[in-house]
């Protein structure tokens, strides 16, 4: 491999392997936040359904709380 008319060296050569790599990962994550960006986007549709969500999500966490504190107690 040449690179502007001289012979690239070995280590050049992986580093640009390497920096070819990162860039079609870096294309893919960003492609895949899009998707997932457009999926959340999707999920909301209006706002009856975030306040769905988070309601469920404080549920959740009101049980795992309460949960920690019952550990606590028995442990203590």
């Amino acid at each position: 491999m040449k690179t502007n008319g001289l012979p690239a060296l070995p280590a050049a050569e992986s580093l640009l392997k390497r920096i070819d790599e990162l860039k079609n990962l870096n294309k893919q994550l960003l492609f895949e936040n899009e998707a997932l960006k457009k999926k959340v986007n999707e999920r909301f549709t209006d706002q009856q359904d975030r306040i769905e969500s988070v309601i469920e999500i404080a549920k959740k966490e009101r049980s795992n709380i309460y949960k920690d504190i019952v550990s606590l107690m028995e442990n203590h």
